[in-house]
């Protein structure tokens, strides 16, 4: 294999320069060419001055390791990993290559060639420095290693990186392969297995040791293992789980350029005696707690209590352990217990499960219309469609909320309110003040009506004006009996007073709401001047 590096010699679709050619086989040296004859046959869109990206036209008639074909003239024809050239005089083939960098940088590119008679092909390189191609010596028979490190930029603003390969005048060759480095990080696993020879062993949580890396995986309930990005090199793989042998008791492990999958151990019982880790766990209001999971460690032992909440973990050698209880929902006491197993069973390790209440919080507020409150409003309260009303004096409180975000939003029929809803973040205590504002939706006109009472049959020529929160009063007059009605008031919210010259008439205003019904009994009484 040889090494070529290119020489600062650029070749452009519109100017004139020389390029000294060769042929393989021995052939003796051709005269030197311009790029006009190397170039003419050439379509512009297919070898343009600038290469861009032109993925839509990609022709892939071949898949390469490392690089992908482009496209090709007619007469270079694809078989397996390879293009045949055999150019007629006067005529001219080439190969365009295209390889997707992925962000890494550029080391070399690598073209084994076969020439079988001819005049030699040409390597270019589309150069993105200069907008460019940048041609070198030609090739000759072999593997050629071409740098791609200097000299140029060699990659689209996208990524790719453009190569390509001319034959011209009864040039006769093969590409055989062409492969791209990058300068990239390249991890690798090593996977394997943990099982029984007889089948009657659980292979699973044996302790799988690699080094160097000082690290360690557990096998799962099928004795599968796997160690993730492992750069090349050595390593030395090691199982272990107490009362159990391996064969074999480690194994090197080589990392090249692949994944290694198939690490095998063989696991044997060593008859070691063992015993057991037993107790009882026991409801704080009586009675035993079953499906409580047991888990003893180092070793990854579990099992779950029965229904009376006794529970028995076997096979466990001597050594210390700590015993640990958990059930959703539960809080037990002690959390967990240090044991020491020593040539016999350990017994007498209970717990006791408390059942965990969540905590939960209210959000409170109230509905106000002008200076009065509003009842019967609507509270709905999500997620969890809470929903309650308003009391007599506006006021709400929606209980039984765990910690969470919230919406609370009001509703009445005939009722704006401000704002429509109110976001509520519950932490750990009840939050208040979610108040909001009513308004009526100002749909429709009605009538307020009422008498002004006092002297005997009522007092007449009574004004009662009607004054809104914005906008022109609106004016009645009591008739005889005292009796008044004002008709074509909009919805909305009112103050309402009662005069006539030389009367005394109480109250001295009423709030007035009207929302999609007349209003009625908006009564006064008058006393006569003294």
């Amino acid at each position: 294999m040889k090494l070529s590096l290119f020489r600062s010699v650029l070749l452009a679709m519109c100017g004139s320069c020389l390029l000294a050619a060769c042929s393989g086989n021995n052939a003796p040296i051709v005269a030197p060419q311009t790029e006009q004859p190397l170039l003419s046959a050439v379509p512009a869109e297919l070898l343009p001055p600038f290469p861009v990206d032109r993925s839509g036209a990609v022709v892939v008639d071949n898949q390469i390791k490392g690089s992908e074909f482009f496209q090709k003239s007619s007469g270079a024809l694809a078989s397996l990993n390879a293009l045949s050239f055999n150019v007629p005089a006067d005529g001219l083939e080439y190969a365009i290559y295209s390889f997707d960098s992925a962000g890494d940088p550029l080391v070399k590119l690598v073209l084994d060639i076969s020439l079988s008679s001819g005049r030699a092909p040409w390597l270019g390189l589309a150069d993105f420095s200069s907008g460019r191609w940048q041609f070198g010596a030609p090739l000759s028979s072999g593997t050629e290693e071409f740098m791609l490190t200097s000299g140029g930029d060699y990659t689209s603003p996208t990524g790719v990186f453009y190569f390509a390969v001319v034959g011209w005048d009864l040039s006769e060759f093969v590409i055989n392969g062409a492969n791209v480095q990058t300068d990239s990080t390249v991890t690798y696993t090593i996977s394997g297995v943990v099982y029984d020879p007889l089948d009657a062993l659980n292979v699973q949580d044996v302790e799988i040791f690699i080094e160097p890396g000082a690290s360690s995986v557990l096998s799962d309930s099928a004795g599968a293992f796997s160690f993730s990005g492992l750069a090349p090199g050595s390593y030395t793989l090691t199982p272990a789980k107490a009362g159990y042998g391996f064969t074999p008791g480690n194994e090197v492990v080589e990392i090249s350029i692949a994944d290694v999958t198939d690490v095998e151990f063989a696991m044997q019982d060593l008859g070691i005696p063992s015993h057991s880790v037993s107790g009882n766990v026991q409801l704080d209001l009586g009675g035993g707690l079953e499906n409580v999971l047991m888990t003893l460690t180092p070793g990854g032992f579990s099992i779950q209590t029965d229904n009376a909440g006794d529970f028995s973990i076997g096979g466990i050698v001597n050594g210390s352990y700590t015993l640990t209880p958990s059930l959703a929902g539960y809080e037990f006491a002690p959390t967990s217990i240090n044991l020491t197993v020593s040539d016999a069973d350990s017994t007498g390790n209970d717990f006791t499960g408390s059942e965990v209440v969540a905590a939960t919080y209210s959000i409170s507020g109230g509905i106000s219309v002008g200076t009065s409150n509003l009842e019967n409003v609507t509270i709905t309260v999500n997620p969890g469609a809470y929903v309650t009303t308003t009391d007599s004096n506006g006021l709400y409180s929606v209980p039984d909320l765990s910690p969470g975000s919230y919406t609370v939003t009001p509703s009445l029929t005939g009722w704006v309110f401000n704002p429509s809803s109110q976001n509520v973040d519950i932490v750990a205590s009840n939050v208040t003040g979610i108040n909001f504002a009513a308004s009526p939706d100002n749909n429709g006109t009605y009538s307020v009506s009422g008498v002004v009472s006092g002297p005997p049959g009522g007092l007449s020529g009574a004004t009662i004006t009607l004054t809104p929160e914005s906008g022109p009063p609106i004016n009645g007059v009591s008739l005889s009996g005292g009796g008044y009605s004002i008709s074509n008031v909009p919805s909305g919210i009112y103050t309402a007073t009662c005069t006539k010259g030389g009367w005394t008439i109480t109250p001295f205003s009423q709030q007035v709401v009207v929302v999609d019904a007349n209003v009625t009994a908006v009564n006064w009484f008058a006393s006569p001047p003294f």
